[in-house]
């Protein structure tokens, strides 16, 4: 079996393009170290755990939040439930509340941490293709993300 048609049921998630969503951030968002979010992301919450986002910009709720990039993700009670009901590995939540100007307090969100592993993707094997961004730029992405698949922990999300 070839390389790729060994990764062919992998998803990479990524964040969108789309016009008005709602991003979100932590309310010391400016205190939290790089570090210390990607941490978090990784389900470590020694330096950073919090419980308390504010409304940046957009208006427009979605079930995926980006909330202070790096590493900062809030999904939806819609989620969670679907995550859980599928019985999906490597990942954990807990639950936050979202301030805003106009919807008041959201409280059914929950911020997500990654607890699935794998080694770090060999980008030299992945193949380069163009793609125009919404803003019609055009860019060179990587289409293809290949790890050492004895590296992976076999969890259904999982950090490269």
């Amino acid at each position: 079996m070839d390389l790729k048609s060994r990764f062919n049921h992998f998803y990479r998630f990524t964040v969108g393009m789309i016009e008005g969503p709602m991003t979100v951030a932590p309310i010391n968002n400016n205190d939290i170290a790089t570090k210390d979010r990607r941490n978090f992301f990784r389900g470590d919450f020694t330096n950073v755990r919090p419980e308390v986002f504010v409304e940046v910009d957009g208006n427009k709720v979605y079930d995926f939040i980006v909330a202070g990039a790096p590493s900062f993700y809030l999904i939806s009670d819609k989620v969670v439930n679907a995550l859980r009901e599928n019985s999906i590995t490597g990942w954990g939540a807990y639950p936050v509340t979202i301030r805003t100007k106009s919807m008041g307090g959201i409280n059914n969100y929950h911020a997500l941490y990654i607890t699935g592993k794998a080694f770090k993707a060999d980008r030299t094997l992945a193949e380069k293709i163009e793609v125009v961004l919404p803003n019609k730029k055009k860019k060179i992405k990587d289409k293809g993300y290949y790890f050492p698949l004895d590296s992976w922990d076999g969890t259904d999300i999982f950090i490269i």
